[in-house]
């Protein structure tokens, strides 16, 4: 950390480019900084700058690469949604079916009990009738937090649900299968690395049947990010797997990298009062902040090296998919960064300027993966040959045959904090 003054700085098949990021480091002093049109160096040390093969993804020049919206995430906010995860995933994780489990407070339940008030403690779920889980509070130190172990079904099928931020919960008494009312607020957190959301996942062998303000739901395989608001709308963003919607006598099924959205109304704002919408391909920065990592089982992308093996094998034409979340820190002094990196706004909040939010490669600090590229953003490479820019994911196009790999950005490793992780999916092949 003490060696350097300077530390670093969607679909794009056919449908969208995703957004990239930004991310910054220290700026050197002025007698000490080297001038700004610092010439891009090879995106690592075993990369020819010209090399032969094709990149395996898209054709966005990285020097390119526009900045992210304003994605600050402080460091409080950021120490507690590590803690409240990490609890959810110690202290929950291996909860019996038919449970209720307290990840972080503030959570309120109805009916009230004494013993439901520390994380792990647990409710049986056919004994509650409200769950409400708190927004982020850094004041108080505060993010409510809750999984749920639904009841095995008669076909097998079992899934869970976990709250996080200000998430209510009602449940239908009796219903099979089981149903609920919910209700995601729309109030933007105090720091995006804390958001609002419920997340739904089911194992791959069994379909798992439920009903959400009216909708019913088959999920198989899924991990799905749903979002609904009183008089508003109700989403259904599908991370893997796929998820059948069916409301007002319409059906809908949803891949991953698919949404629907249905407007919510009646006398409790927040039944189904119209058929889903088609599927349509969502923005993968909408849930880069989401926690599905606690329920679903990802690639974990670790901070601390420059490439993490996914054991995926590619071959060249195949299409595949990826939706990344998490949080990531370059050394103590600098704040955290989300797969998409800073913005520049992000740099002026931490007293840095636009110099700083790009990894550059000079002998004095390492080889970027990517230079001039922003620092920690999410780049990946397949065959280990010529990296390129993830981000919160998309849909890529390998050119090479080869094993995908991911990792952060950077030049220096060693100082580099938490992790990544990553859902991947293999489409199939490129159309003709």
């Amino acid at each position: 950390m003490n060696k350097r003054y300077f530390h670093r700085g969607l679909l794009c098949l056919v449908l969208a480019p995703a957004a990239f990021a930004c991310v910054f480091g220290s700026t050197p002093a002025a007698e000490d900084r080297p001038a700004e049109d610092v010439t891009a160096s090879p995106a690592a040390t075993n990369i020819s700058p010209t090399p032969t093969i094709p990149p395996s993804t898209p054709t966005r020049s990285p020097t390119a690469t526009p900045l992210a919206p304003i994605t600050i995430v402080n460091e409080a906010c950021a120490n507690l949604v590590l803690e409240t995860l990490d609890a959810a995933q110690q202290k929950c994780g291996e909860r019996a079916e038919g449970s209720v489990c307290l990840a972080g407070n503030p959570v309120e339940v109805v009916p009230t009990s004494a013993d439901f008030t520390q994380p792990g403690d647990t409710l049986p779920l056919e004994s509650l009738q409200l769950l409400h889980t708190g927004q982020v509070d850094l004041t108080e130190n505060a993010w409510g937090a809750a999984l749920i172990r639904l009841p095995a079904q008669a076909n097998g099928a079992s899934g869970s649900l976990m709250l996080v931020g200000d998430v209510t919960l009602n449940t239908v008494a009796g219903a099979d299968p089981p149903s609920f009312w919910v209700n995601t607020s729309s109030n933007p957190p105090q720091c995006p690395g804390a958001p609002n959301a419920l997340i739904l996942n089911t194992p791959e062998e069994k379909i798992l049947a439920l009903t959400i303000n009216g909708v019913s739901l088959s999920a198989e395989g899924a991990t799905a990010v749903i979002s609904a608001t009183l008089d508003g709308e109700m989403t259904v963003m599908v991370l893997s797997g796929s998820v059948t919607a069916v409301a007002q006598d319409v059906s809908q099924t949803v891949e991953i990298g698919q949404m629907i959205s249905l407007t919510l109304g009646g006398d409790n704002a927040l039944e189904a009062v119209a058929p889903p919408t088609e599927p349509t391909i969502f923005d993968t920065e909408q849930i880069e902040f989401v926690p599905f990592h606690v329920i679903h089982s990802p690639i974990e992308i670790l901070s601390g090296q420059r490439w993490t093996n996914t054991g995926i094998q590619l071959q060249t034409g195949q299409v595949y998919m990826i939706i990344a979340a998490g949080l990531m820190k370059t050394v103590d002094t600098l704040p955290w960064s989300s797969p998409t990196g800073h913005s520049a706004a992000d740099c002026a909040a931490a007293g840095r300027s636009d110099w700083d939010c790009r990894c550059r490669t000079l002998p004095e600090w390492g080889t970027c993966t990517l230079s001039e590229v922003p620092s920690m953003t999410l780049v990946g490479r397949i065959g280990g040959v010529q990296p390129f820019i993830v981000g919160a994911g998309g849909v890529f196009t390998a050119k090479v045959d080869g094993e995908l790999e991911l990792g952060p950005n950077d030049n220096y490793f060693d100082d580099n904090l938490a992790t990544y992780h990553a859902i991947v999916v293999v489409l199939g092949s490129e159309m003709p």
